[in-house]
């Protein structure tokens, strides 16, 4: 089963994403088309992410023992980072703003009131559609349960998002479409989570139906970004939908090099997945530390530092570096919250034993 790799390889798939996403932060210094195509389509990255984090959500769902406990684990993998990073950025960053506007910023509040006439300081865009995602997964799973053709509800649910989008170029909300957007291919990802948990069979032969997808996807992009560029800038979220395509074919044909390339090169074919098995590891923290510093070091405050590190290893080596100290600072924070969540719990256990006189 192809789809299977979805699940086996889930965490290098979102390490995937996340180089994707990096490369897209980036400046491109590349001269060939085809790498600057990829360098512009780099958001799909945010496609897959979210494909294989809705396949996780219906597995968690499955698995927690109520909603609040599916809260409970999605609050201790996302919070703690997210508030240490958000409440040091506004701390000794961005300094000018009130109170009100960091709180309601943190909260993700203040990314939805945004329109095309103003929007408020926020943080992120991502992390808030994700909470919205998060919420909703126990709402939409009882009636994902109830209904037998799961395919076509995830079909007419998905026809949500461009309803969102047309409401949204007439009320000035075209600010959302980054999240718009991004409903339906969480849902496939949804859908695909049912399908691995109910081990259903997969065609054979579907790996032409991938390849096909993905070729047919990435056309799309091409049209959508080079040869439809005066709707897009109508309708800014349509140069996201050719990803619906893109996202899940990339994912499983990378999950297909994954699987081929630790069968055939052994641990050369390890080591090769390092540096997706560590992105994906530390994806969030990564996320959150390179936006940030992308946006601090190439800031007038930054300006004489950046200087001389760009003069001492060159323009496109500076991004590289944000890049390495991205992960390495993602990877820091990740592991010293795993140790203050396990120390917790342990001391929580040790509490709840009864005493043995």
């Amino acid at each position: 089963m192809k789809l299977e790799l979805l699940s086996k390889y889930r965490g290098q798939i979102m390490g995937a994403a996340m180089i994707w996403i990096m490369f897209f932060h980036s400046p491109s210094f590349a001269s060939g088309e085809g790498i600057k195509f990829l360098h512009t389509i780099g958001f799909y990255g945010v496609d897959m992410f979210l494909l294989v984090s809705g396949l996780g959500l219906y597995f968690s769902m499955r698995k927690s023992k109520g909603i609040g406990d599916f809260y409970r684990k999605r609050a201790v993998r996302i919070l703690p980072a997210y508030l240490i990073v958000t409440i040091c950025w506004y701390a000794f960053c961005k300094t000018d703003l009130g109170i009100g506007d960091v709180i309601l910023s943190i909260l993700g509040v203040n990314y939805f009131r945004g329109t095309v006439y103003g929007r408020p300081p926020y943080f992120d865009w991502f992390l808030p559609t994700l909470f919205a995602l998060y919420l909703l997964t126990p709402l939409y799973d009882k009636l994902f349960q109830k209904v037998q053709a799961k395919w076509k509800l995830t079909a007419l649910m998905s026809m949500i998002s461009p309803a969102l989008c047309v409401f949204g170029h007439f009320t000035g909300r075209q600010v959302l479409y980054g999240s718009f957007v991004r409903i339906p291919v969480f849902l496939i990802g949804y859908c695909i989570g049912w399908f691995l948990y109910e081990k259903k069979e997969e065609q054979k032969g579907s790996w032409m139906v991938h390849i096909a997808l993905l070729s047919g996807g990435l056309l799309l992009g091409w049209c959508v970004q080079y040869e439809l560029a005066d709707i897009k800038q109508i309708f800014w979220g349509i140069n996201a939908y050719p990803a619906l395509l893109v996202a899940p074919a990339l994912s499983v044909l990378l999950g297909l090099i994954f699987k081929y390339g630790e069968k055939w090169l052994k641990i050369g074919g390890k080591i090769l997945m390092l540096p997706f098995t560590i992105c994906g590891r530390y994806s969030l923290e990564i996320y959150l530390f390179h936006q940030r510093l992308m946006e601090y070091l190439n800031s007038d405050a930054c300006a004489t530092i950046r200087g001389r590190i760009i003069s001492a290893v060159g323009n496109q080596w500076y991004y590289i570096l944000l890049a390495l100290w991205s992960v390495a600072l993602a990877a820091a924070l990740h592991e010293l919250i795993a140790l203050a969540v396990k120390g917790i719990s342990r001391a929580t256990e040790k509490r709840r034993k009864p005493v043995i006189e």
